[in-house]
Parts: C-alpha cells; structure tokens; sequence
C-alpha cells in the first residue's frame, strides 16, 4: 500500500489530498489504485497503517476506523 499526494480545484480553492491506493507491485495493473481520498497525510497515513494490520496506539486506531466511516459515507 502507499499514499499518493494529487492536487485537486483551481485557483484558490486549489488543495492537496493524499490517496490510500494498491501499489502496483501489489497488484500489477499499470496505474495505482486509490482506495479511499484524505485531506492530511497524517490521515491518510493512520489509515493506511492500519490497514496493513500495523501496531497502531488506541487513538489512531479510533481514528483510522472514524475516517474509513467518513470516507466510506455517502455524500448528497
């Protein structure tokens, strides 16, 4: 698993987000392929490591599972 930084918007509504994705040693398709979309590295960080079953603090943990629910939300 890694994390991919991409720019998103124009102009000033112009940010960074970071993608949890497949590597593509993992998978063997030509491009990664993105998981879930957060706002932080940190974020995206926490959740990819607790993904991969990593030892994570009980807070991160919390924080992992929360942002996977966020993510996973639909948005209307």
């Amino acid at each position: 698993m890694i994390v991919i930084k991409s720019t998103i918007g124009a102009g000033k509504r112009r940010h960074d987000v970071y993608d949890v994705c497949n590597s593509i040693a993992d998978t063997g398709a030509e491009r990664p392929d993105s998981i879930a979309r957060f706002d932080t590295l940190e974020l995206a960080t926490v959740v990819m490591r607790y993904m991969r079953g990593d030892s994570l603090t009980d807070t991160d943990e919390y924080r992992a599972k929360e942002a996977l629910k966020k993510a996973a939300a639909p948005t209307d």
